[in-house]
């Protein structure tokens, strides 16, 4: 017998943000993880992006949210490499995802370059996110960015790893972002 399932496109595809999902990029994500023996990826988050659909509306929020996608696909062309994977993220659809691929020289220890991708990330995303929030909820809003790294464990799923690896880049990006209002404050003192 057969069985018949329809599914979502947006469950692979955002067709609103003109962007995959780890389900449509999983085979890919996994020949990276497998390949290099590791995976690493930053997370990019703005979670005051949820206060303007809540304020005014869907049409509005969908409106701001294509903008800060086109912004970082421009930053992606000038600041990451092609063969990294941009997606947005399934479970939290606020959350960009980008994995990315392996250093240009071997040598290259990326674990210690992971941090400033991410800083750089963040320096380029503040000001568009800011001059675009800014209208709607007269507040100063920066983005959220997070990065992890995760090694291949044979005994654990790769999926399970590839989760894991974007969950821990979240609670880094909510870490940095903590460590930078706290810093913040103590200098103001």
């Amino acid at each position: 017998s057969k069985i018949n399932v329809s599914i979502n496109e947006n469950f692979y595809f955002n067709s609103k943000l003109s962007l995959p999902t780890v389900i449509k990029e999983y085979d890919n994500i996994e020949k990276l993880l497998v390949s290099f023996k590791y995976l690493s990826c930053i997370t990019i988050q703005i979670p005051d992006l949820r206060k303007i659909e809540h304020l005014y509306g869907s049409n509005v929020y969908l409106d701001t949210f294509n903008h800060l996608t086109n912004t970082l696909k421009e930053l992606r062309e000038g600041e990451l490499r092609k063969s990294d994977i941009f997606i947005i993220d399934i479970y939290d659809v606020d959350t960009f995802v980008i994995f990315l691929s392996s250093p240009r020289e071997d040598s290259t220890n990326l674990l210690y370059h992971l941090e400033n991708i991410a800083e750089r990330i963040s320096i380029k995303l503040e000001e568009a996110v800011f001059t675009l929030l800014f209208p709607y909820l007269k507040e100063y809003s920066i983005p959220t960015v997070g990065y992890a790294l995760e090694i291949l464990n044979p005994m654990v799923n790769n999926m399970r790893l590839i989760m894991q690896l974007v969950n821990n880049a979240k609670k880094m990006g909510e870490f940095t972002a903590m460590k930078q209002d706290y810093t913040g404050r103590y200098e103001l003192q």
